[in-house]
């Protein structure tokens, strides 16, 4: 049973520091997309150095970009797979947003949760990954096979490299966010990874690498 602190400002996770983060520079580039209504497959593509957002829209359409836009057609209820790429020796940021809804359920149903699969290609590993959790109670796992977006056990983004920062944001809800795999994540992520709780008592774990944190309440275990 999770231990949960209320009105904690800064946690401590064993074996990690915090320090304030910086923000990442924008930059106006234009992004790629291309939506495939027979494989049910999306395929998009970061400007080397830029950013962009991957989030589902009010109708479940499906929007990416530096200012997200529709990939086409494409919707929650009508795509299985989305891939992202990147430039191959610069760094770039990808925000998986799901504050507007979940990247689920996908076209071909599941055994567990329905979602759609997600395959990253940055293209090395000085990029960032950040995931916005919605308004419910989500369980967010980082971890050396990639990314588990809910507690059904199999990963739900994977990563050509792993990228060298992951930042995993709460937002409503109570949540269990981590960094040491676990939910079909794998393994403990071993890069820099930085957990920002919600206000409603959320569960930090770090992994074993440097671990930092903003939190408006939050405790370890």
């Amino acid at each position: 049973m999770r231990n949960l602190l209320a009105h904690a400002r800064v946690i401590a996770l064993s074996g990690a520091f915090f320090v304030a983060l910086g923000a990442y520079p924008a930059t106006a580039a234009a992004e790629t997309w291309s939506h495939d209504a027979g494989t049910r497959a999306v395929t998009a593509s970061i400007t080397a150095g830029s950013q962009a957002t991957l989030r589902v829209g009010p109708s479940g359409e499906l929007l990416f970009g530096l200012v997200p836009l529709a990939c086409g057609a494409a919707t929650t209820a009508n795509t299985d797979s989305i891939a992202v790429s990147g430039g191959a020796a610069t760094a770039e940021r990808l925000t998986l947003d799901m504050q507007s809804g979940t990247f689920g359920p996908g076209f071909t149903s599941e055994f567990n949760i329905p979602e759609i699969e997600m395959a990253l290609s940055l293209g090395g590993a000085t990029d960032r990954v950040v995931v916005i959790g919605t308004e419910g109670n989500d369980t967010l796992a980082a971890g050396a096979g990639g990314l588990s977006l809910n507690s059904d056990g199999d990963v739900d983004v994977t990563f050509a490299t792993l990228p060298a920062q992951m930042e995993l944001q709460a937002r409503g809800g109570i949540n269990f966010l981590t960094g040491r795999g676990g939910f079909g994540a794998g393994l403990a992520y071993a890069g820099s990874l930085t957990l920002r709780a919600g206000n409603l008592g959320d569960e930090l774990n770090g992994a074993t690498a440097t671990t930092r944190s903003s939190a408006a309440t939050a405790t370890t275990s």
